[in-house]
């Protein structure tokens, strides 16, 4: 989680492509899925993780501020690597929103 933090800090979100942001995206996803330790419940959650890349694919290119969405990644994956559950959660409340809010202002 600490490398996926630098990646996220290190983009240029003005020159990355929406399909690298897609990448960093689906990568931070299933790096959180891995880190419960069951098996069964990262691939249910990898399953309607993929659900969420088609929707994602489906207006990509009429989405503004994929990369602020990204950037959020940065202090859901802190919250988790402090073990402040309550921060996490959270974090991860308002992303699922975020995404929500997005995503219908594209269609």
């Amino acid at each position: 989680m600490k490398s996926l933090i630098e990646e996220l800090r290190a983009l240029d979100l003005d020159r990355t492509p929406v399909s690298g942001l897609l990448r960093h995206d689906r990568e931070v996803h299933r790096s959180i899925y891995a880190a419960n330790g069951n098996g069964h419940l990262a691939e249910a959650l990898t399953r309607y993780g993929n659900l969420s890349t088609r929707i994602w694919c489906m207006v990509a290119d009429r989405l503004a501020n994929v990369g602020e969405h990204i950037t959020e990644h940065i202090a859901l994956l802190t919250h988790i690597m402090d073990g402040d559950a309550q921060a996490a959660a959270d974090s991860a409340r308002a992303h699922v929103t975020s995404f929500e809010r997005l995503v219908r202002s594209a269609i």
